[in-house]
């Protein structure tokens, strides 16, 4: 993402202000170690493993999906609390790393009902057309 940004200089989802793009990489490096990690276990265990494998979800792992799904998405929740996107005031490779999961929250069980904040920024990324253009489809 960070080479074809460099690539295209009109591309406008990595900013060009050093501050700014420093937040989405730390966004998006939270997002591996973090809230995507337990997004993942979730999507695993609740919708992949049985598909591909024909396999019943392990409890366990599902429980420490849970687990750290609420903790990552209490952080996330936090900090998008009157903020439309995660880094600045435009939509950037940030937001499409952290909510790439979500599309699969359903499915994969993911506790996300109490995260308003969560939701709200969720519903604004499905309006725009690059989203709409690069959702999974279910």
């Amino acid at each position: 993402m960070h080479y074809l940004s460099e690539k295209t200089p009109s591309f406008t989802l990595f900013p060009t202000d050093l501050k700014l793009r420093v937040d989405v990489l730390r966004w998006q490096s939270w997002t591996l170690a973090h809230f995507g990690a337990s997004c993942d276990i979730l999507i695993w265990e609740n919708v992949l493993k049985n598909l591909l494998e024909g396999q019943s979800p392990d409890p366990r792992r599902v429980e420490q999906g849970v687990q750290d799904f609420v903790w990552s998405a209490a952080v996330l929740d936090e900090h998008l609390n009157g903020r439309k996107f995660l880094v600045g005031n435009q939509v950037t490779l940030a937001d499409f790393s952290v909510a790439a999961t979500l599309g699969y929250a359903d499915a994969a069980k993911m506790p996300w009902e109490g995260f308003k904040n969560i939701k709200k920024w969720y519903a604004t990324l499905e309006t725009l057309d690059a989203w709409k253009k690069s959702a999974p489809s279910h």
